[in-house]
């Protein structure tokens, strides 16, 4: 990404966090699949979803709790990787 440029012009939306909640269903990894795909990737945007959705739980006194299959770090790692591939690709095109 170009010095100063912000993530901001490659994200986009239909929905808004509701529709990123309903994306992520019952939390499993299906349903972060679909929250990544709504969410265009966005780590942030995936972590507010799973925060505001309730599904995260510590365990409990029985040991019972319930995490949802998703690790910022990597998904940061991923979507940024995306990113950077995409502005190198443009910046190929651009060239020739």
């Amino acid at each position: 990404m170009p010095s100063g440029d912000s993530p901001r012009r490659y994200l986009t939306y239909d929905v808004g966090i509701k529709g990123f909640i309903e994306a992520l269903g019952a939390g499993d990894e299906d349903g972060v699949d679909k929250l990544r795909d709504v969410s265009n990737g966005c780590p942030a945007c995936m972590l507010a979803a799973i925060r505001q959705s309730s599904l995260q739980c510590p365990p409990d006194e029985d040991g019972q709790g319930f995490s949802v299959p998703f690790n910022y770090e990597e998904e940061k790692a991923r979507f940024w990787s995306e990113i950077n591939e995409k502005d190198l690709a443009d910046e190929w095109a651009h060239m020739g």
